[in-house]
């Protein structure tokens, strides 16, 4: 396929889709329950390139999983989820307003967010787990039932919206430990 978009219009759910290293400059949109690995075939992960305009990834299926990704250079969010149980892993945001936009019931592992003014913006129940996030603002925006562990944020850390019953776990602010 010469775009990522049409191997995801092309996959049947459940599928899994491999990305070889290059620069891919397109927005994507995930409607169906899919899992999308980047793979390093010599010259590093995957580059999703959103040139600067809109949600580079808008994921709107349920049990999707964004793997080994770099992606970059969107005017909104790095990735949409309005869906959920869905995991972005090992993924790389950066130069984009706002790096994860998340509705509830999902896991962001592993990841770094940088050159954003909010790093993760996390609705209900999901789970932030050993992310490094780099913000002029907001490291995390979290809503209730939320699970923050073992994060590294610069900027203002981390902002409760009507919050209860968040678990946050050995992580630090500007190097100062969340007490």
């Amino acid at each position: 396929f010469s775009t990522i978009q049409e191997a995801i219009n092309n996959a049947s759910p459940g599928s899994v889709i491999y990305i070889k290293s290059g620069v891919y400059y397109e927005k994507i949109s995930i409607n169906k329950e899919l899992t999308i690995i980047g793979l390093d075939t010599g010259s590093g992960p995957p580059v999703i390139n959103g040139n600067g305009t809109g949600t580079i990834i808008f994921v709107s299926a349920n049990k999707v999983c964004l793997k080994n990704l770099i992606i970059i250079n969107g005017s909104y969010w790095g990735v949409g989820l309005g869906c959920s149980y869905t995991s972005i892993v090992n993924c790389t945001i950066k130069n984009v307003p706002t790096g994860i936009c998340s509705a509830s019931h999902n896991s962001i592992i592993n990841c770094t967010i940088s050159d954003v003014e909010t790093g993760i913006v996390s609705g209900y129940n999901c789970s932030i787990i050993n992310c490094t996030i780099s913000s002029d603002k907001w490291g995390i925006r979290a809503e209730s039932l939320n699970r923050i562990v073992n994060c590294s944020l610069t900027g203002y850390g981390i902002f409760l919206l009507n919050s209860f019953d968040l678990n946050i776990e050995n992580c630090v602010v500007n190097g100062l430990p969340i007490i």
